[in-house]
């Protein structure tokens, strides 16, 4: 099985992903590439979450969750988000709070605003739907993309 886990790794390593932080109340927040729209009605995302991530366990409380699409220059802002202890994450990135109490890191492209729809148990993750019921697009810089264990932009 291990084998086969690898594997898997290697295969969506060639799979460029864009790069997002999810945040919650707390402030806490969490670097993700697992982030799909679902359904236009209802306005449905899907985030998925390693099933022991603090981040999960703040939106399973409160119910509300903000997606923070990254820009290509935030490369610092998303390895902050991934490997960093959650009470520092929030230390040297400057963010604002929502009208509903969710961060929102400033200099994103764009950011959504969820109330927790389902949520659905897959092996090591737990699935978030997410209902949207706010959009906010604040620029048109290209997004970050992970491509390759290596954080790129999008040449057009």
């Amino acid at each position: 099985m291990a084998g086969l886990a690898e594997g898997l790794k290697e295969f969506m390593r060639l799979f460029p992903q864009g790069v997002t932080v999810v945040t919650a109340r707390g402030p806490i927040g969490t670097t993700v590439s697992s982030f799909i729209s679902v359904s236009l009605n209802p306005p449905l995302i899907l985030v998925a979450l390693d099933s022991n991530s603090g981040t999960g366990k703040v939106i399973r409380e409160t119910g509300l969750f903000a997606v923070n699409l990254l820009s290509e220059e935030m490369a610092g802002i998303s390895e902050s988000f991934a490997h960093k202890p959650h009470q520092e994450r929030f230390l040297n990135t400057p963010h604002i709070f929502s009208e509903h109490g969710l961060p929102i890191i400033e200099g994103v492209i764009g950011y959504i605003q969820c109330r927790l729809w389902r949520l659905y148990e897959a092996g090591d993750h737990t699935l978030y739907l997410g209902e949207v019921f706010s959009t906010n697009i604040l620029n048109d810089k290209p997004p970050l993309i992970y491509y390759r264990r290596r954080y790129t932009g999008v040449r057009v």
